[in-house]
């Protein structure tokens, strides 16, 4: 796959149909390397669907009870539906031969890192990828410490062994001992000591963690670079993230998250863990927070068992809403239920998804309590279709 999410816990299916992305400004999610999906929907009808001019040659199709159908509208509301079409029962997707990534990890402060974003410097030509790890607490000169991830496609010289991989990965550990640590159960024991007993001191975790992120070229196949370090932490936390064109000052919009979080501190409430910025190429899907442009997503995620997490996602969230945050469907999304009425504004092919949706969804088979929660799958009017 040319891009991945940073953990690998959900099926492929939930992954696509819920918008799941990687990061880079010239690399689509995961579901932008579809091309063609079977799809079961109601009274069992099974069905290829396929963009215009799909990869399935109609004169020569003969798959037995299937109908192939072959047009944008269709493939791009199926594609990232929640599920509330049918039933995926299998993809074609579009890969490439194994390559190599080579990853650098810079400390820089975000007041630069931040000047870099609004000239759009910090996304070099010869990069595949950028992400960023914000930390929420400030440093002794008053910003913030921030983790810049470059990575790049690289060529491995044709005699380079094996052992010699093992080896470089060996030394990678060595000087990188929070990728490994945040792997164990230890490092969620230990974090979940400081939660319960001293939350007060967790922007001295925060502080030692952030920094030992930095480190110095990695390089390995592209699966096992894309894997972020703290993957089991990851499965140990929740979040809020929202997507904001990339021509819009989102950077301001994290100023606002950071201030905050530093008076929710003061009532007894600490952010657990840095605030990740990810950068996602334009989709044609109908129903993904980066439907018709470049996104950068800023991603809050606190750990289970933080004091308030809810209440600290909840506030992030009506920041993040208020400045026209556009919700990742797979993340928490309490506030969401008090911005209805923005959802046309944010996916304004809202409606034809909703017609193809019932298409497929004729019975309300596929609907649930999250598509009826955001009147997703409401039957269409005349007013909404205006």
């Amino acid at each position: 796959m040319k891009n991945l999410g940073a953990i690998d816990e959900q099926t492929l299916a939930g992954a696509i149909s819920t918008g799941t992305h990687g990061s880079g400004i010239g690399l689509p999610a995961i579901s932008g390397f579809v091309e063609s999906i079977v799809l079961v929907a109601t009274g069992g009808k099974a069905y290829r669907i396929e963009p215009t001019n799909g990869i399935s040659d109609p004169a020569a199709f003969n798959e037995k009870n299937m109908t192939l159908v072959q047009n944008d509208a269709d493939f791009y509301s199926v594609l990232v539906s929640l599920g509330a079409t049918g039933v995926v029962y299998s993809y074609i997707l579009r890969v490439e031969p194994r390559y190599w990534i080579e990853e650098n990890r810079t400390l820089e402060a975000w007041s630069e890192v931040k000047r870099k974003l609004r000239d759009k410097t910090l996304f070099e030509p010869h990069l595949r990828s950028v992400s960023l790890f914000v930390n929420p607490y400030p440093n002794k000169l008053g910003d913030h410490d921030c983790i810049v991830l470059r990575m790049k496609e690289v060529q491995l010289p044709k005699n380079r062994s094996r052992f010699e991989l093992m080896l470089h990965s060996i030394r990678t550990y060595t000087r990188r001992p929070w990728t490994f640590w945040g792997n164990t159960l230890l490092s969620y024991w230990m974090l979940s000591v400081v939660l319960r007993y001293f939350p007060n001191k967790m922007y001295l975790v925060l502080n030692q963690a952030v920094k030992a992120l930095k480190g110095d070229q990695y390089i390995n196949r592209s699966y096992k670079v894309l894997h972020q370090g703290a993957e089991f932490i990851k499965t140990k936390a929740y979040d809020t993230e929202m997507a904001f064109d990339i021509n819009s000052d989102f950077p301001a919009v994290l100023d606002q998250i950071l201030v905050k979080s530093a008076k929710m501190r003061e009532h007894g409430h600490y952010q657990t863990s840095p605030i990740g910025l990810r950068f996602v190429a334009a989709s044609k899907a109908y129903l993904t927070p980066e439907s018709g442009r470049n996104v950068c997503y800023i991603d809050t995620p606190v750990l289970k068992g933080t004091i308030g997490g809810d209440e600290i996602l909840e506030q992030y969230q009506e920041i993040m809403l208020s400045n026209g945050g556009v919700p990742h469907w797979g993340k928490m999304n309490a506030k969401l239920s008090a911005h209805l009425d923005r959802l046309p504004e944010s996916y304004p092919l809202l409606c034809e998804w909703k017609s193809v949706m019932h298409h497929y969804n004729a019975l309300g088979t596929f609907s649930n309590n999250f598509t009826d929660r955001f009147r997703l799958t409401e039957k269409l009017t005349t007013a909404t279709q205006v």
